[in-house]
């Protein structure tokens, strides 16, 4: 099944004037501002960067069992797109507080593997009309998110874990003069125990959506809106060590486009697999579903082995090919 995500790989005219329009009607004409936003583009545009491969990832959620909805494949995927809009919207909400969420702010989170994640999507055994539920979406390549993610050691020029966008001095002292960030807010916006300096990072996507932030929200989404981003990858957890010889701790917010920009011919595909199976399944479903639960089960054994500090070659080759396990992987957020 396809749903209308409105991923896109590169702008076309008619969506530059679109998102000019929506730039002016974010900013509300605030030329004084200009200086800070620019300064602030300039520290994100390090973490700006399109997919290089077309990926697969996952989002676990407790579904409400519509039957009438749900016992076809259209109706399921008419099911889909209403959730993914209605979850990607509240990124682009400006009436919409984050103070629930405790990663980067309001999205539709996903995570890199089909396993991590399960506990989310787990039914409340109190309500019966749940099912567990969990999507997995196929995110074209070319697609440009953020990334907030920290410098690994093995990556980093000074050997240590290093933010990947720390903020200059002249970022910080432009919003307080300019009135976009209060002066006292700045070490809440800003700050990671674990760094010195100003940084942006998971935390400030979150924080930003105080009601005595919304300036400095809407730059941020004028500077996404601009670069085209519709994903942030931030810190977190993965059940891929084992899998892939060398992966990432992170996990993904996909915040899609405003409403004002319209829909482009980019899809997204989206497929739901359910417990309990759900009927008159698609073909693709079926592949879908067979596929995520084998690998599902696999990385609940690899996790074991992990654990236990044994390999875990043997064990991934009674379950795949070399063939089957290679095509799998390079479908696989960040896995090598």
């Amino acid at each position: 099944m396809r749903v209308r995500l409105s991923l896109v790989t590169h702008v076309m005219p008619i969506a530059m004037s679109i998102a000019m329009s929506l730039m002016l009607s974010l900013s509300g004409a605030r030329a004084e501002a200009q200086n800070a936003e620019s300064l602030l583009e300039k520290d994100l545009l390090p973490g700006i960067v399109r997919l290089d491969r077309t990926v697969r990832i996952y989002h676990y959620y407790r579904l409400p069992y519509l039957y009438s909805q749900l016992e076809t494949s259209d109706g399921r995927r008419g099911e889909i797109a209403r959730y993914v809009e209605a979850v990607t919207e509240r990124f682009w909400d400006l009436a919409f507080d984050a103070k629930d969420y405790v990663n980067a702010g309001p999205g539709l989170y996903l995570a890199t593997d089909p396993y991590i994640s399960r506990s989310f999507g787990y039914r409340d055994h109190d309500k019966p009309q749940q099912i567990s539920s969990m999507l997995e979406l196929t995110v074209p390549a070319g697609t440009p998110m953020l990334r907030v993610v920290n410098i690994p050691r093995g990556e980093s020029k000074s050997k240590k874990v290093e933010p990947r966008l720390p903020l200059s001095a002249a970022t910080v002292a432009a919003l307080v003069k300019e009135g976009i960030v209060p002066e006292e807010l700045i070490p809440k916006l800003f700050h990671d125990k674990n760094f010195r300096g100003a940084i942006f990072f998971r935390d400030s996507l979150a924080r930003m959506t105080q009601p005595e932030l919304i300036e400095f929200r809407k730059m941020v989404m004028r500077i996404l809106v601009k670069h085209g981003v519709q994903m942030i990858e931030y810190n977190w957890q993965s059940a891929l060590a084992g899998f892939c010889r060398k992966h990432n701790y992170s996990s993904l917010n996909f915040i899609g486009r405003p409403k004002q920009m319209g829909n482009e011919p980019w899809v997204a595909q989206a497929v739901l697999v359910t417990d309990p199976q759900l009927p008159n399944l698609s073909q693709q479903e079926i592949e879908v579903r067979g596929r995520t639960l084998k690998q599902k089960e696999l990385l609940e054994q690899i996790e074991g082995l992990v654990s236990a500090k044994k390999n875990t070659r043997s064990l991934i080759q009674s379950y795949y090919s070399d063939a089957e396990f290679n095509q799998i992987k390079s479908q696989t957020f960040m896995c090598e």
